[in-house]
């Protein structure tokens, strides 16, 4: 699923893009995103073993100003208007 998604979105094309990975895991899809050309990412994951080992990876990768992690759930997270406005524009 991760790779179609991935292989979809980049079709698209996401120079430049803002992505908005809710259950995150450990970054596979957002290091896809940003490789491909997406400037910035912010993660939303319930799993602290996950976030720590997602925030692992972004600091081996360099990418550690690229990404931003959330941890919880996103439903709880989004009552926070600068997490919804983020990502919708308002």
């Amino acid at each position: 699923m991760g790779k179609a998604l991935v292989d979809a979105l980049t079709d698209e094309g996401v120079e430049g893009a803002t992505v908005l990975n809710i259950g995150g895991g450990v970054g596979v899809i957002q290091f896809e995103l940003l490789a491909a050309g997406a400037s910035h990412a912010t993660v939303v994951e319930a799993s602290s073993a996950y976030l720590d080992a997602a925030r692992e990876e972004s600091d081996r990768r360099g990418l550690d100003r690229a990404v931003s992690y959330e941890s919880g759930d996103y439903i709880d997270l989004a009552e926070r208007k600068e997490l919804r406005a983020s990502h919708t524009g308002g």
